[in-house]
């Protein structure tokens, strides 16, 4: 995405758009925060492992390299640990449906738009479609 359309995203989720052109804008903001969250994500789990290489090398230094790997292995079944219990809290929270007030106006330019957005990003719509397909049977699944 370029930056002046990234520009155009911000000033339309500011409110200077349609509410279906500010609805394709927020989903291509939320696309670009999930691709941001992404690399942070991975650049996360990059220092999480030198961490751990940095805590082996000095116990292995001090206690012998078995009790290095055990007290590595501890620390990170902790924090595995940790990680789960916040996300059996978060999925035991869960969410609740938000009711749609969308008029039929509204959805025809929004498939207008979509169909327009289809046109021009072919490959990146059928990944697309298929991980929502995905997700939704996955959806279906747990009910």
């Amino acid at each position: 995405m370029a930056a002046d359309s990234i520009l155009t995203v911000l000033l339309d989720l500011l409110g200077r758009a349609t509410p279906a052109r500010r609805a394709v804008n927020a989903f291509k903001a939320s696309m670009l925060a999930g691709g941001i969250l992404l690399v942070a994500g991975l650049a996360i789990l990059a220092a999480v492992g030198f961490g751990c290489a940095a805590l082996w090398t000095v116990e292995d230094t001090i206690h012998g390299p078995v009790r290095a790997s055990l007290l590595v292995s501890s620390a990170l079944l902790v924090v595995a640990l940790i990680l789960v219990a916040i996300a059996w809290l978060v999925h035991r929270r869960g969410t609740k449906p938000v009711a749609s007030t969308i008029t039929p106006e509204q959805i025809d330019a929004i498939q207008k738009l979509v169909g327009e957005l289809v046109g021009e990003h072919k490959t990146g719509a059928l990944v697309a479609a298929v991980l929502a397909g995905a997700a939704a049977e996955q959806a279906t699944r747990r009910r």
